[in-house]
């Protein structure tokens, strides 16, 4: 049972720190968007995609950006994940209707490497809680390996 315990929580500190990576890095993207300077730019592609498995269908939307900066041509797919946690399916749908191809737009523009671009379409609302649950995992996780390690111990 103790070697349970140690087994469970090393795979939820690991779970977590993914968890907590994957948040940190649409954060962080947010907030470069956010702080970097703009660039104009027109939506070259923009499309809806669907997966299906065996959780139900989820979506996805690609949007493609192009931009100049001092005569050369840049293209990107980042983009924020403005996305409402109640209602992906809509939120995704919103984004392709809102970004078609065709319109012109302001993307941020990383001031060390004008490669680097991001369309911000809006807070990423889902990265917040995703980030919370896995500092709830980490903790969790680390409690259950001081269990098994105090229970090995003890014995």
């Amino acid at each position: 049972m103790l070697h349970n315990a140690l087994v469970l929580g090393a795979l939820l500190i690991v779970a977590s720190l993914a968890m907590i990576v994957r948040a940190r890095l649409g954060l962080r993207l947010y907030m470069n968007a956010c702080a970097w300077p703009k660039v104009s730019a027109v939506i070259v592609r923009s499309a809806l995609r669907s997966r299906n498995d065996s959780d139900g269908t989820s979506y996805s939307v690609e949007i493609m950006c192009a931009y100049e900066i001092h005569g050369i041509e840049y293209t990107t797919s980042k983009h924020t994940q403005g996305l409402s946690i109640e209602e992906p399916e809509v939120t995704e749908r919103t984004l392709a209707l809102t970004y078609p191809g065709g319109k012109p737009v302001a993307v941020s523009v990383s001031p060390s490497n004008p490669a680097v671009a991001v369309l911000n379409t809006g807070y990423p609302e889902d990265m917040k809680p995703l980030q919370n649950f896995g500092y709830f995992c980490a903790l969790a996780g680390a409690a259950s390996v001081v269990f098994g390690v105090a229970g090995t111990l003890w014995n």
